[in-house]
């Protein structure tokens, strides 16, 4: 997500570095106002029924990542 930043930057950081994945553009900041985003990296975990379990400011490091990921599998 890229909060307050215009099309055109974006645009250019995109494909700047190749990215294929969905990018949302919230250029008045009202996404990160709802979900409460007060740094960017932030991760969401949502569990099936689309709730929000966890919540991760920050750059998240791989063994928080796989340490996460256990837990939910098991």
């Amino acid at each position: 997500m890229s909060v307050q930043e215009s099309n055109a930057a974006v645009e250019n950081f995109i494909a700047r570095y190749g990215l294929t994945y969905p990018f949302l553009l919230d250029t008045a900041g009202d996404a990160s106002r709802s979900y409460n985003v007060y740094s960017t990296p932030t991760t969401y975990f949502v569990n099936p029924d689309g709730v929000i379990t966890d919540i991760l400011p920050g750059v998240m490091r791989q063994q928080w990542l796989d340490q996460k990921m256990a837990s939910l599998s098991g």
